[in-house]
Protein backbone atom coordinates (compact mmCIF):
# COMPACT_ATOMS: atom_id res chain seq x y z
CA UNK A 1 0.00 0.00 0.00
CA UNK A 2 2.89 2.24 0.88
CA UNK A 3 4.66 1.55 -2.60
CA UNK A 4 1.24 2.34 -4.29
CA UNK A 5 0.71 5.65 -2.54
CA UNK A 6 4.13 6.93 -3.12
CA UNK A 7 3.47 5.47 -6.79
CA UNK A 8 0.50 7.76 -6.97
CA UNK A 9 1.98 10.83 -5.11
CA UNK A 10 5.40 10.94 -7.27
CA UNK A 11 3.36 11.18 -10.96
CA UNK A 12 1.46 13.74 -9.59
CA UNK A 13 4.38 15.82 -8.58
CA UNK A 14 6.85 15.21 -11.03
CA UNK A 15 7.49 18.00 -13.21
CA UNK A 16 5.89 16.40 -16.95
CA UNK A 17 4.69 17.22 -19.93
CA UNK A 18 1.94 14.67 -20.44
CA UNK A 19 -1.23 13.44 -18.87
CA UNK A 20 -0.60 10.40 -16.45
CA UNK A 21 -3.77 8.93 -17.74
CA UNK A 22 -2.69 8.53 -21.72
CA UNK A 23 -2.55 4.81 -22.68
CA UNK A 24 1.56 4.42 -21.87
CA UNK A 25 1.48 5.41 -18.64
CA UNK A 26 -1.60 3.76 -17.54
CA UNK A 27 -0.28 0.67 -18.50
CA UNK A 28 3.13 0.88 -16.80
CA UNK A 29 1.49 2.06 -13.92
CA UNK A 30 -0.84 -0.47 -13.84
CA UNK A 31 2.13 -3.07 -13.91
CA UNK A 32 4.04 -1.08 -11.05
CA UNK A 33 0.86 -1.63 -8.65
CA UNK A 34 0.24 -5.00 -9.64
CA UNK A 35 4.06 -6.14 -8.61
CA UNK A 36 3.66 -3.90 -5.41
CA UNK A 37 0.19 -5.85 -4.34
CA UNK A 38 2.23 -9.17 -4.93
CA UNK A 39 4.77 -8.30 -2.38
CA UNK A 40 2.16 -8.20 0.24
CA UNK A 41 1.72 -11.81 -1.02
CA UNK A 42 4.49 -14.46 0.73
CA UNK A 43 5.19 -17.76 -0.53
CA UNK A 44 7.75 -19.95 0.89
CA UNK A 45 10.20 -21.00 -1.68
CA UNK A 46 13.30 -23.56 -1.01
CA UNK A 47 16.64 -22.29 -1.45
CA UNK A 48 17.30 -23.71 -4.78
CA UNK A 49 14.28 -22.24 -6.29
CA UNK A 50 15.49 -18.84 -4.74
CA UNK A 51 18.76 -19.31 -6.20
CA UNK A 52 17.25 -20.10 -8.98
CA UNK A 53 14.97 -17.01 -9.15
CA UNK A 54 18.24 -15.27 -8.26
CA UNK A 55 19.96 -15.95 -11.67
CA UNK A 56 17.18 -15.61 -13.72
CA UNK A 57 16.73 -12.26 -12.26
CA UNK A 58 20.69 -11.55 -12.90
CA UNK A 59 20.52 -12.37 -16.66
CA UNK A 60 17.25 -10.68 -17.49
CA UNK A 61 17.15 -7.73 -15.49
CA UNK A 62 20.61 -6.82 -17.87
CA UNK A 63 18.09 -7.06 -20.37
CA UNK A 64 14.93 -4.99 -19.55
CA UNK A 65 17.82 -2.12 -18.74
CA UNK A 66 19.14 -2.06 -22.23
CA UNK A 67 15.74 -2.08 -23.74
CA UNK A 68 14.44 0.77 -21.42
CA UNK A 69 17.83 2.54 -21.76
CA UNK A 70 17.14 2.58 -25.88
CA UNK A 71 13.85 3.34 -25.72
CA UNK A 72 14.20 6.44 -23.63
CA UNK A 73 17.22 7.70 -25.65
CA UNK A 74 14.76 6.39 -29.07
CA UNK A 75 17.34 3.97 -30.57
CA UNK A 76 15.86 1.18 -32.56
CA UNK A 77 17.47 -2.23 -31.56
CA UNK A 78 16.91 -3.11 -35.76
CA UNK A 79 19.93 -0.25 -36.39
CA UNK A 80 22.02 -2.05 -34.15
CA UNK A 81 24.61 -5.18 -35.38
CA UNK A 82 24.56 -8.24 -32.97
CA UNK A 83 27.46 -7.71 -31.90
CA UNK A 84 27.02 -4.24 -30.77
CA UNK A 85 23.94 -5.61 -28.78
CA UNK A 86 26.00 -8.32 -27.13
CA UNK A 87 28.42 -5.95 -26.43
CA UNK A 88 26.06 -3.56 -24.67
CA UNK A 89 24.35 -6.44 -22.89
CA UNK A 90 27.66 -7.47 -21.63
CA UNK A 91 28.09 -4.22 -20.08
CA UNK A 92 24.38 -3.81 -18.47
CA UNK A 93 25.36 -7.41 -16.97
CA UNK A 94 28.68 -6.12 -15.57
CA UNK A 95 27.19 -3.62 -13.64
CA UNK A 96 24.73 -5.52 -12.08
CA UNK A 97 27.24 -8.33 -11.13
CA UNK A 98 29.68 -5.95 -9.73
CA UNK A 99 26.74 -4.77 -7.59
CA UNK A 100 26.42 -8.15 -6.37
CA UNK A 101 29.83 -8.60 -5.34
CA UNK A 102 29.44 -5.40 -3.38
CA UNK A 103 26.49 -6.05 -1.71
CA UNK A 104 25.79 -10.09 -2.20
CA UNK A 105 22.32 -9.26 -2.83
CA UNK A 106 20.62 -9.82 -6.25
CA UNK A 107 18.05 -7.64 -5.15
CA UNK A 108 19.93 -5.15 -4.18
CA UNK A 109 21.89 -5.15 -7.53
CA UNK A 110 18.93 -4.97 -9.50
CA UNK A 111 17.07 -1.74 -7.57
CA UNK A 112 20.67 0.24 -7.70
CA UNK A 113 21.23 -0.84 -11.72
CA UNK A 114 18.11 -0.31 -13.00
CA UNK A 115 18.27 3.08 -10.86
CA UNK A 116 21.55 3.81 -12.72
CA UNK A 117 20.43 3.36 -16.25
CA UNK A 118 17.55 4.85 -15.58
CA UNK A 119 19.25 7.97 -14.80
CA UNK A 120 21.82 7.41 -17.15
CA UNK A 121 18.97 7.52 -19.67
CA UNK A 122 17.66 10.39 -18.62
CA UNK A 123 20.86 12.79 -18.62
CA UNK A 124 21.63 10.88 -21.90
CA UNK A 125 18.12 11.87 -23.39
CA UNK A 126 18.55 15.96 -22.13
CA UNK A 127 21.91 16.00 -22.84
CA UNK A 128 21.04 15.48 -26.56
CA UNK A 129 17.75 17.46 -26.09
CA UNK A 130 19.94 20.54 -25.21
CA UNK A 131 23.59 20.44 -26.58
CA UNK A 132 22.24 18.64 -29.92
CA UNK A 133 24.79 15.68 -28.99
CA UNK A 134 24.98 12.94 -26.85
CA UNK A 135 26.52 12.08 -23.65
CA UNK A 136 30.65 11.10 -23.87
CA UNK A 137 32.97 10.16 -22.20
CA UNK A 138 34.82 13.32 -21.40
CA UNK A 139 31.88 14.94 -19.91
CA UNK A 140 32.38 13.23 -16.76
CA UNK A 141 34.99 16.15 -16.47
CA UNK A 142 32.14 18.57 -17.17
CA UNK A 143 29.55 17.29 -14.26
CA UNK A 144 30.60 21.01 -12.08
CA UNK A 145 29.87 23.21 -15.28
CA UNK A 146 26.54 21.07 -16.46
CA UNK A 147 25.13 21.61 -12.39
CA UNK A 148 25.66 25.76 -12.97
CA UNK A 149 24.31 25.54 -16.63
CA UNK A 150 21.25 23.57 -15.63
CA UNK A 151 20.21 25.72 -12.76
CA UNK A 152 18.72 28.00 -15.71
CA UNK A 153 16.75 25.51 -17.31
CA UNK A 154 13.54 24.26 -16.40
CA UNK A 155 13.29 20.35 -16.43
CA UNK A 156 9.71 18.77 -17.55
CA UNK A 157 10.04 15.22 -18.00
CA UNK A 158 8.08 13.70 -21.16
CA UNK A 159 6.14 10.73 -21.70
CA UNK A 160 9.25 8.51 -22.45
CA UNK A 161 11.09 8.90 -19.77
CA UNK A 162 7.29 9.01 -17.39
CA UNK A 163 7.07 5.34 -18.76
CA UNK A 164 10.80 4.83 -18.52
CA UNK A 165 10.71 5.28 -14.60
CA UNK A 166 7.60 2.99 -13.93
CA UNK A 167 9.64 0.10 -15.76
CA UNK A 168 12.36 0.84 -13.19
CA UNK A 169 10.44 0.97 -10.39
CA UNK A 170 8.19 -1.92 -11.50
CA UNK A 171 11.76 -3.88 -12.10
CA UNK A 172 12.96 -2.91 -8.58
CA UNK A 173 9.72 -3.90 -7.03
CA UNK A 174 9.72 -7.41 -9.13
CA UNK A 175 13.46 -7.82 -7.59
CA UNK A 176 12.45 -7.40 -3.92
CA UNK A 177 11.10 -11.00 -4.03
CA UNK A 178 13.88 -12.28 -4.15
CA UNK A 179 15.52 -12.96 -0.80
CA UNK A 180 18.84 -14.98 -1.91
CA UNK A 181 22.12 -14.43 -0.29
CA UNK A 182 25.33 -16.55 -0.34
CA UNK A 183 26.26 -17.32 3.03
CA UNK A 184 28.93 -19.76 1.99
CA UNK A 185 32.20 -18.57 2.66
CA UNK A 186 33.48 -21.01 0.25
CA UNK A 187 30.77 -20.80 -2.36
CA UNK A 188 31.02 -16.80 -2.15
CA UNK A 189 34.51 -16.53 -3.29
CA UNK A 190 34.32 -18.65 -5.95
CA UNK A 191 31.20 -16.36 -7.11
CA UNK A 192 33.24 -13.09 -6.59
CA UNK A 193 36.61 -14.39 -7.99
CA UNK A 194 34.48 -15.49 -11.49
CA UNK A 195 32.80 -11.95 -10.86
CA UNK A 196 36.42 -10.42 -11.01
CA UNK A 197 37.74 -12.77 -14.12
CA UNK A 198 34.54 -11.23 -16.19
CA UNK A 199 35.39 -7.87 -15.17
CA UNK A 200 38.58 -8.28 -16.44
CA UNK A 201 38.28 -9.83 -19.60
CA UNK A 202 35.56 -7.05 -19.89
CA UNK A 203 38.05 -4.74 -19.68
CA UNK A 204 41.06 -5.95 -21.52
CA UNK A 205 39.14 -7.21 -24.37
CA UNK A 206 35.85 -5.04 -24.59
CA UNK A 207 37.41 -1.85 -23.75
CA UNK A 208 40.27 -2.73 -26.19
CA UNK A 209 40.77 0.55 -28.76
CA UNK A 210 41.95 -1.96 -31.61
CA UNK A 211 39.27 -4.33 -30.72
CA UNK A 212 36.84 -1.42 -30.67
CA UNK A 213 37.50 -0.54 -34.24
CA UNK A 214 37.89 -4.06 -35.57
CA UNK A 215 34.13 -4.11 -34.28
CA UNK A 216 33.46 -0.54 -36.25
CA UNK A 217 32.98 1.20 -32.37
CA UNK A 218 34.73 4.71 -32.64
CA UNK A 219 32.62 6.93 -30.27
CA UNK A 220 35.02 9.80 -31.31
CA UNK A 221 34.17 9.38 -35.10
CA UNK A 222 32.49 13.08 -36.82
CA UNK A 223 28.58 10.92 -36.95
CA UNK A 224 28.47 11.40 -32.92
CA UNK A 225 24.61 11.14 -33.64
CA UNK A 226 24.83 8.10 -36.25
CA UNK A 227 27.22 6.28 -33.82
CA UNK A 228 25.00 6.45 -30.66
CA UNK A 229 22.13 5.38 -32.63
CA UNK A 230 23.88 2.49 -34.37
CA UNK A 231 26.00 1.29 -31.10
CA UNK A 232 23.35 2.36 -28.23
CA UNK A 233 23.80 4.92 -25.21
CA UNK A 234 25.76 3.38 -22.87
CA UNK A 235 28.20 1.71 -25.55
CA UNK A 236 28.96 4.63 -27.18
CA UNK A 237 29.74 6.52 -23.97
CA UNK A 238 32.12 3.75 -21.98
CA UNK A 239 33.73 3.26 -25.34
CA UNK A 240 34.25 6.71 -25.25
CA UNK A 241 36.81 6.24 -22.57
CA UNK A 242 39.72 4.31 -23.82
CA UNK A 243 40.08 7.18 -26.49
CA UNK A 244 40.64 9.89 -24.51
CA UNK A 245 44.09 9.45 -23.95
CA UNK A 246 45.92 10.95 -27.38
CA UNK A 247 48.22 8.64 -28.82
CA UNK A 248 51.62 9.77 -30.00
CA UNK A 249 51.45 10.33 -33.51
CA UNK A 250 54.14 7.98 -35.83
CA UNK A 251 57.68 8.91 -35.91
CA UNK A 252 57.25 12.13 -33.83
CA UNK A 253 60.46 13.23 -31.93
CA UNK A 254 60.50 15.90 -29.20
CA UNK A 255 64.27 15.97 -30.15
CA UNK A 256 63.90 17.03 -33.63
CA UNK A 257 60.89 19.55 -32.90
CA UNK A 258 63.67 20.61 -30.17
CA UNK A 259 65.76 21.01 -32.96
CA UNK A 260 63.30 23.25 -35.58
CA UNK A 261 62.75 25.31 -32.52
CA UNK A 262 66.39 25.84 -31.27
CA UNK A 263 67.40 26.62 -35.21
CA UNK A 264 64.73 29.36 -35.49
CA UNK A 265 64.98 32.58 -34.45
CA UNK A 266 62.09 34.10 -31.68
CA UNK A 267 60.65 37.49 -32.16
CA UNK A 268 59.76 38.59 -28.19
CA UNK A 269 58.76 41.95 -29.40
CA UNK A 270 55.16 43.31 -31.26
CA UNK A 271 55.24 45.78 -33.18
CA UNK A 272 58.11 48.54 -34.44
CA UNK A 273 60.96 49.15 -32.61
CA UNK A 274 59.99 52.08 -29.86
CA UNK A 275 56.36 51.85 -30.46
CA UNK A 276 53.62 52.07 -27.85
CA UNK A 277 52.35 49.13 -26.73
CA UNK A 278 48.54 48.96 -26.87
CA UNK A 279 46.26 47.38 -23.61
CA UNK A 280 44.36 44.46 -24.77
CA UNK A 281 40.78 43.76 -23.90
CA UNK A 282 39.73 40.16 -25.80
CA UNK A 283 35.97 39.51 -25.01
CA UNK A 284 34.40 36.38 -26.14
CA UNK A 285 30.66 36.85 -25.82
CA UNK A 286 28.24 33.76 -26.94
CA UNK A 287 25.18 36.12 -27.16
CA UNK A 288 26.73 38.73 -29.65
CA UNK A 289 25.90 36.95 -33.45
CA UNK A 290 24.42 38.33 -36.38
CA UNK A 291 21.46 36.49 -36.63
CA UNK A 292 21.20 38.31 -40.56
CA UNK A 293 22.88 35.28 -41.93
CA UNK A 294 19.62 33.62 -41.38
CA UNK A 295 18.68 35.60 -44.74
CA UNK A 296 15.43 34.19 -44.74
CA UNK A 297 14.42 35.44 -41.35
CA UNK A 298 12.24 38.76 -41.61
CA UNK A 299 13.39 41.61 -39.46
CA UNK A 300 12.28 44.59 -38.26
CA UNK A 301 15.17 46.50 -37.93
CA UNK A 302 19.27 45.93 -38.54
CA UNK A 303 20.62 44.25 -35.32
CA UNK A 304 24.13 44.90 -35.58
CA UNK A 305 23.28 48.57 -37.20
CA UNK A 306 26.08 50.20 -34.98
CA UNK A 307 28.56 47.19 -35.47
CA UNK A 308 28.27 47.32 -39.10
CA UNK A 309 28.85 51.42 -39.25
CA UNK A 310 32.10 51.11 -37.73
CA UNK A 311 34.39 51.36 -40.71
CA UNK A 312 37.40 53.27 -39.47
CA UNK A 313 40.42 51.17 -37.73
CA UNK A 314 38.09 48.26 -37.59
CA UNK A 315 38.76 44.53 -39.06
CA UNK A 316 35.42 42.90 -39.12
CA UNK A 317 34.35 39.39 -40.45
CA UNK A 318 33.10 35.89 -39.54
CA UNK A 319 34.75 34.12 -36.91
CA UNK A 320 34.19 29.73 -36.91
CA UNK A 321 34.10 28.08 -33.36
CA UNK A 322 35.00 24.68 -32.38
CA UNK A 323 31.53 24.67 -30.15
CA UNK A 324 27.78 24.78 -30.28
CA UNK A 325 25.24 24.57 -27.68
CA UNK A 326 27.98 23.95 -24.93
CA UNK A 327 32.32 23.60 -24.43
CA UNK A 328 32.85 27.44 -24.48
CA UNK A 329 36.02 26.64 -23.00
CA UNK A 330 37.39 25.26 -26.14
CA UNK A 331 36.78 28.42 -28.04
CA UNK A 332 39.11 29.94 -25.28
CA UNK A 333 41.67 27.69 -25.42
CA UNK A 334 41.88 27.51 -29.16
CA UNK A 335 42.05 31.59 -29.05
CA UNK A 336 44.69 31.74 -26.25
CA UNK A 337 47.01 28.92 -27.08
CA UNK A 338 46.91 28.66 -31.15
CA UNK A 339 46.17 24.68 -30.68
CA UNK A 340 42.88 23.54 -33.14
CA UNK A 341 40.74 21.07 -31.05
CA UNK A 342 40.12 19.19 -34.06
CA UNK A 343 43.52 17.59 -33.63
CA UNK A 344 42.10 16.24 -30.34
CA UNK A 345 39.57 13.00 -29.79
CA UNK A 346 35.65 14.66 -30.48
CA UNK A 347 34.03 15.94 -27.10
CA UNK A 348 37.07 16.49 -25.31
CA UNK A 349 37.65 19.72 -23.16
CA UNK A 350 41.52 20.39 -23.16
CA UNK A 351 40.68 22.24 -19.86
CA UNK A 352 39.41 19.38 -17.86
CA UNK A 353 41.72 16.48 -19.54
CA UNK A 354 45.34 17.99 -20.87
CA UNK A 355 45.70 20.82 -19.14
CA UNK A 356 47.74 19.66 -16.24
CA UNK A 357 50.62 22.48 -15.91
CA UNK A 358 51.91 25.55 -17.34
CA UNK A 359 50.88 25.67 -20.97
CA UNK A 360 51.96 28.64 -23.46
CA UNK A 361 49.10 31.26 -24.10
CA UNK A 362 48.90 34.24 -25.19
CA UNK A 363 48.73 36.05 -21.93
CA UNK A 364 51.95 34.37 -20.54
CA UNK A 365 53.66 35.36 -23.63
CA UNK A 366 52.94 39.36 -22.95
CA UNK A 367 53.25 38.63 -19.26
CA UNK A 368 56.93 37.13 -20.48
CA UNK A 369 57.73 40.53 -22.41
CA UNK A 370 60.43 43.05 -21.06
CA UNK A 371 57.53 45.76 -21.32
CA UNK A 372 55.69 43.12 -19.22
CA UNK A 373 51.26 43.18 -19.30
CA UNK A 374 49.52 42.50 -16.16
CA UNK A 375 46.98 39.64 -17.23
CA UNK A 376 43.86 39.67 -15.79
CA UNK A 377 40.77 36.90 -16.74
CA UNK A 378 37.02 37.93 -16.28
CA UNK A 379 34.22 35.86 -16.11
CA UNK A 380 31.05 36.91 -14.21
CA UNK A 381 29.61 32.99 -13.79
CA UNK A 382 30.95 30.28 -11.05
CA UNK A 383 34.22 30.17 -10.74
CA UNK A 384 33.90 26.00 -10.87
CA UNK A 385 33.02 26.09 -14.96
CA UNK A 386 35.33 24.14 -16.95
CA UNK A 387 38.19 24.06 -14.24
CA UNK A 388 38.60 27.82 -15.09
CA UNK A 389 40.36 28.65 -11.85
CA UNK A 390 43.15 26.17 -11.86
CA UNK A 391 43.78 26.43 -15.59
CA UNK A 392 44.24 30.14 -15.49
CA UNK A 393 46.42 29.63 -13.27
CA UNK A 394 48.72 27.22 -14.83
CA UNK A 395 48.43 29.71 -17.59
CA UNK A 396 49.91 32.07 -15.49
CA UNK A 397 47.38 35.20 -15.29
CA UNK A 398 47.98 37.34 -12.34
CA UNK A 399 44.64 37.96 -11.61
CA UNK A 400 40.83 35.75 -12.00
CA UNK A 401 37.68 37.72 -11.58
CA UNK A 402 34.45 35.95 -11.30
CA UNK A 403 30.81 36.96 -10.10
CA UNK A 404 31.09 36.36 -6.54
CA UNK A 405 34.09 39.00 -6.61
CA UNK A 406 32.78 42.17 -8.39
CA UNK A 407 30.05 42.69 -5.62
CA UNK A 408 26.37 43.59 -6.91
CA UNK A 409 25.66 42.34 -10.67
CA UNK A 410 22.02 42.47 -12.91
CA UNK A 411 20.67 39.16 -13.86
CA UNK A 412 18.60 38.07 -17.08
CA UNK A 413 17.39 34.51 -16.89
CA UNK A 414 19.68 33.60 -14.42
CA UNK A 415 22.88 35.37 -16.24
CA UNK A 416 24.78 38.11 -15.91
CA UNK A 417 23.68 40.75 -18.81
CA UNK A 418 26.14 41.71 -21.38
CA UNK A 419 25.56 45.03 -20.11
CA UNK A 420 26.32 44.30 -16.65
CA UNK A 421 29.63 42.77 -17.66
CA UNK A 422 31.04 45.60 -19.82
CA UNK A 423 30.37 47.90 -16.67
CA UNK A 424 32.64 45.36 -14.75
CA UNK A 425 34.99 45.22 -17.21
CA UNK A 426 35.27 48.83 -17.47
CA UNK A 427 36.20 49.12 -13.94
CA UNK A 428 38.46 46.57 -13.95
CA UNK A 429 40.26 48.45 -16.65
CA UNK A 430 39.98 52.24 -15.08
CA UNK A 431 41.04 50.68 -11.76
CA UNK A 432 44.57 49.39 -13.21
CA UNK A 433 45.50 52.51 -15.33
CA UNK A 434 47.04 54.18 -12.45
CA UNK A 435 50.29 51.16 -11.97
CA UNK A 436 51.66 52.35 -15.80
CA UNK A 437 51.28 48.40 -16.50
CA UNK A 438 49.60 47.84 -20.22
CA UNK A 439 46.42 45.04 -19.66
CA UNK A 440 45.70 42.56 -21.15
CA UNK A 441 41.99 41.27 -20.13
Amino acid sequence: MISIICLVLGLKVLPREVSILQQPVIFWFIIAVIVSISLAIRVKISEKSQKLFSLFLLLSAPLICLWNTERILENRFENMSSTIIILNYCIYLAVFMLLILIFNRTSWAVILGSTIFYIFAVVDSFVWMFRGTPLRAADVYATKTAGNIMAGYKIVLPEKMIVGMLIAISLSLFACHCTYKECNLKKRITKNSFIVFYLVVLIGVGFNKDNLLKWGINPEGWDAIGNHQRQGGVLSFMAGFPFIKLDVPDNYSIEEVQEILDGSEADDELGEEGSEKPNIIFIMNESFADIEVLSDLPLSEEPLKYFNSLTDNVVKGNLTVPVYGGGTCNSEFEALTGFATSFFPKGIYPYMSYIKDETMNMGQQLKDMEEAYSTTFMHLHDRSGWNREAVYEMFGFGEQIYVEDVGEVEYNRDYVTDKCNYEKLIEQYEANTTNGEKQFI
